[in-house]
């Protein structure tokens, strides 16, 4: 007789026995199922798909899968990397109505903190840092990220605090510190925290040594910069990427490209982060010929340039007065394969200001509305905005404001100007009344815009009813650009003894184009007085200028 295959054998368990097992594989499979969600969860956090993410976690409440702490933990991550703070608040409200399971878990408490603070809600993070029954390293941190929003002293005080709970300061918490004076140009808090490096024999940390160079470099001091990289004996490509970093910010190309090659003859491979530095050293020191030639150089040593090495080239040539090359950039980017992201679209938009050019203007603005889920953004309406006033239809423009998804002042600011190039004062004005009932304060771009738009129209009321609301009810302080934009009205309407009243008492010394504006005037005017004084002034401010 054939024996039965082994795995038709059916055997009988007792029930006890058989529930077990099946609540066993039922708690593998929920484990496997969470994990799965959690890989899921991850990867759409960090794409930015954060609303998609939220509703995996709804799918698992619904079947009853088991949601870790590190799930929430991701979102309100990947909220930070967005600046999310609805989203976030979403997931906080999710939490406390799971329990104190959730509520009172260390790690997303310390994770809410970190969320809160990175998201600018500093009040709610300081509320929920305090309730913190374990204060570690990591939620100091982020609580320290006051200082990212200029709060120094702030962030001085719960240093002190962190200093009285004997906490030691970590090469996290260091870190932190020394990014937030270098953002803040903090160079007094840097140094403070350079010492305490080296007092606690932390300056070798090759992170702390890149965040130190970072930091002595936005400070304005690349000498120090420099010492710190020459001291630091283990060298990294980060660390080498850092200070070649400074020097580009800086337009120092010499310096950058010393630095290039050195690293290579020290057996060091630049990748693509390095090349984009050099070419961004090159477009900041008006080199467009030699970034070019680099950037060809890069594809030739086998690096494929990324979207940050085509929009750096667009936004140089751009800046360097090359914006139809910048489009035909763009081009060749998306022939590469790579989508425009936000910043290379904005970039676009500028060159097609520049350009006066309608036709390419359409042609972005179309491309942005076929693929609105990637490029809605406050600084692509912003450009819109800016690009169809500068290319002359300010009604398009005008349509494209009113279809906002975005309540920002750049917005706003970028319409104003549109109308003060048309001399629309009525509708400027309008907005900025809009901008006070919304609560948005208005800065010194508002009041130039508005100050141009009386200008053009040759409103001398409108324009110093906006000069005294700006001082009084907005407290900002007028620049020179205001100044001349009242003088230069003044001016033109034929007050010229009002206009050099105003020109003296300002608290700045005036520039030539504000006393050319004046003395042109007074000889329209036959002033001869006048254009005999400011004449003198001309030959002071600019002695060298044979216009003069």
């Amino acid at each position: 007789m054939a024996s039965l295959p082994f795995n038709t054998i059916p055997i009988k368990l007792p029930y006890s026995v058989s529930t077990n097992l099946s609540n066993h594989h039922d708690d593998q499979a929920r484990n496997r199922s969470s994990t799965s969600y959690f890989h899921r969860v991850s990867s759409l956090c960090k794409s930015g798909e954060i609303r998609e993410a939220l509703s995996l976690v709804t799918e698992m409440d619904f079947r009853k899968i088991r949601i870790g702490p590190e799930i929430y933990g991701e979102i309100l991550q990947g909220c930070v990397y967005e600046r999310n703070l609805c989203t976030g608040k979403q997931i906080h409200a999710r939490i406390l109505k799971k329990g104190d399971f959730y509520a009172r878990n260390e790690y997303i408490e310390t994770k809410l903190v970190i969320f809160y603070a990175k998201c600018d809600a500093l009040e709610i993070a300081e509320l929920l840092f305090s309730k913190l029954r374990v204060r570690n390293v990591f939620s100091w941190a982020a609580i320290i990220g006051y200082v990212q929003q200029g709060l120094v002293e702030d962030a001085i005080r719960m240093c002190q605090s962190m200093r009285l709970e004997n906490l030691k300061f970590d090469c996290v918490t260091l870190s932190t510190l020394m990014s937030a004076a270098a953002r803040t140009q903090d160079s007094k808090l840097g140094k403070e925290v350079q010492s305490y490096c080296i007092r606690h024999s932390l300056e070798s940390d090759i992170v702390l040594a890149s965040t130190a160079v970072d930091m002595y470099a936005k400070c304005g001091s690349i000498v120090d910069a420099k010492k710190v990289f020459d001291s630091t004996v283990q060298k990294d490509l980060i660390l080498w990427n850092t200070l070649l970093g400074a020097y580009a910010e800086s337009g120092l190309s010499g310096e950058a490209l010393r630095l290039f090659y050195e690293m290579q003859l020290e057996s060091v491979p630049p990748n693509v982060i390095t090349w984009n530095l050099i070419i961004l050293s090159l477009l900041r020191n008006g080199q467009v010929n030699e970034a070019k030639e680099m950037f060809l150089q890069m594809q030739s040593s086998g690096i494929i340039p990324n979207l940050v090495s085509w929009t750096t080239m667009m936004n140089g040539l751009v800046q360097n007065g090359c914006s139809e090359e910048a489009i035909l950039f763009l081009r060749k980017m998306q022939e590469s394969g790579l989508r425009p992201n936000v910043f290379s679209i904005t970039v676009a938009l500028s060159a097609c200001a520049n350009l006066a050019s309608l036709h390419y203007g359409r042609s972005i603005h179309g491309y942005i509305i076929r693929n609105q889920r990637h490029c809605s953004s406050v600084s692509i309406e912003t450009s819109l905005v800016d690009m169809y006033a500068k290319c002359g239809d300010i009604n398009k423009a005008e349509r494209v404001f009113r279809s906002k998804l975005y309540s920002e002042l750049p917005l706003y600011n970028a319409m104003i100007s549109g109308f003060a190039v048309y001399g629309n004062v009525k509708e400027a004005i309008g907005l900025y009344r809009s901008l006070e009932d919304m609560g948005i304060k208005p800065d010194s771009i508002t009041f130039t815009s508005l100050l141009s738009a009386c200008n053009h129209a040759g409103d001398i009321n409108q324009a110093f009813e906006i000069f005294t609301d700006m001082v009084s009810k907005h407290g900002l302080k007028p620049c020179l650009e205001h100044y001349g934009l009242m003088v230069d009205l003044l001016a033109s309407a034929g007050e010229t003894d009002k206009a050099l009243r105003l020109m003296e008492e300002m608290p700045y010394k005036p520039d030539a184009r504000m006393v050319q504006s004046l003395f042109a005037t007074c000889k329209k005017q036959h002033k001869d007085e006048l254009v005999e004084y400011l004449s003198r002034q001309l030959l002071e401010s600019e002695p060298d200028n044979s216009g003069n």
